[in-house]
């Protein structure tokens, strides 16, 4: 992963952040997870370029994930 695709993602997240309580990043052995806890409200571009950077939202845990 590069740091510059890392920080790209983050800014898009963080755009959508409606509550401050979204503004979480967690990090496991081979994972990152981020807020918003939704994906409602982002723009088609900003969802696709998630995926390209390889994050995905998990409905059930409700976060945004990229596995390292």
């Amino acid at each position: 992963m590069k740091m510059n695709e890392l920080i790209e993602a983050l800014q898009i997240l963080v755009t959508y952040c409606k509550v401050v309580e979204d503004e979480y990043v967690g990090v496991s052995h081979d994972e990152i997870i981020a807020g918003p806890s939704g994906q409602s409200g982002i723009s088609d571009p900003h969802l696709k370029r998630l995926d390209e950077l390889g994050w995905q939202f998990d409905e059930n845990e409700t976060c945004w994930r990229k596995f390292a």
